[in-house]
């Protein structure tokens, strides 16, 4: 199993405005119904206004890797180059 940490540092003031757009119902059941997703997740960090997490698990560095080719991956890309400064991401394999 494959689990991903991200860190998502927005520009001041867009937490709302971003989870808002990756949480939309259509994008979360198109990953969710992905081959291989256990687990996609975005949380506002509490505390931190501009910080939102996403934890993600998946039965295999393949299964995301496919994950981030497809369609409705676009929009996500859209919406953290409005609202990202910048991003972390760790992954470890369980």
């Amino acid at each position: 199993m494959l689990k991903v940490h991200v860190k998502y540092h927005l520009k001041p003031g867009t937490q709302a405005d971003f989870l808002a757009g990756v949480t939309e119902k259509t994008l979360q059941d198109a990953v969710l119904n992905e081959d291989g997703c256990l687990k996609y997740e975005y949380i506002p960090a509490e505390g931190v206004p501009d910080l939102v997490l996403l934890e993600e698990e998946w039965t295999s560095l393949q299964a995301q890797q496919t994950h981030l080719k497809q369609p409705h991956m676009a929009r996500i890309a859209e919406l953290k180059d409005q609202y990202m400064d910048h991003m972390d991401l760790d992954m470890e394999e369980v």
